[in-house]
């Protein structure tokens, strides 16, 4: 039996009704639960939704990867965590990271913000 979202709760945290998720360069591709319960393929480019503030990720801004090296996922201790080396102003590196659950969801099958 498929356990099927409720429609009220067809929006979520990606992770909790997604899964095998994986980067391919800066874009997230996961396979998502709708609300009829079907898992469907969806990707998000990470760099249309989150940008490099002084070697800290931010939410909402554009392009970080034309400033970040050793970009991965990590899962550590139920959170989605995306971690990389983000270029500060002053050309310093600084190891960064940001729950990805915090700002994607899954919209009935697809990622988004």
């Amino acid at each position: 039996m498929v356990q099927q979202l409720p429609s009220s709760l067809s929006t979520m945290p990606f992770a909790e009704s997604s899964r095998d998720w994986y980067l391919e360069g800066n874009v997230l591709h996961a396979t998502c639960q709708d609300s009829e319960g079907d898992w469907v393929e969806s990707s998000l480019d990470l760099d249309d939704v989150l940008g490099n503030n002084d070697g800290e990720f931010e939410a909402g801004a554009e392009g970080f990867s034309a400033s970040a090296t050793d970009v991965r996922i990590d899962v550590d201790a139920g959170y989605t965590i995306l971690r990389a080396s983000l270029q500060r102003a002053d050309g310093e590196w600084n190891d960064a990271t940001i729950d990805l659950n915090s700002f994607i969801e899954n919209n009935n099958g697809q990622l988004s913000t």
